[in-house]
């Protein structure tokens, strides 16, 4: 009963974890350290996927949201990219985000070269 509230609250897993023990119960959704041996053997797949894609997006469409940021005089165009784990009963893997961003034209691929040098 108390699982099939946080599902219907659409509750993050850790916090259905946490309803638990005030019913007596114990935690449901396993959770490890990033560096845990069962999250190791994810590793090399996340890897796998993200190496699969582009450098740099060719064309942003024109529904993605592409920020332009000031810094100092120049504009620094750039262009996100985001990912999760979706159908996982591992409070870990639920909470991981992948975030990456990309310079959107060649005056912000500059800019970020310059700044890493």
């Amino acid at each position: 009963m108390v699982l099939r509230l946080g599902e219907a609250l659409d509750l993050p897993l850790r916090e259905r974890n946490e309803m638990l023990p005030a019913a007596g119960l114990a935690a449901e959704f396993p959770e490890a350290s990033l560096s845990s041996v069962e999250l190791a053997e994810l590793w090399p797949e996340a890897r796998a996927s993200l190496g699969d894609l582009p450098d740099r997006p060719h064309q942003a469409a024109d529904f993605v949201l592409c920020p332009w940021y000031r810094v100092g005089d120049r504009i620094v165009k750039i262009v996100g990219v985001a990912a999760h784990f979706d159908a996982t009963t591992q409070v870990t893997l639920n909470e991981l985000r992948i975030e990456l961003s990309y310079p959107l034209d060649q005056a912000s691929d500059e800019f970020f070269r310059s700044t890493i040098a």
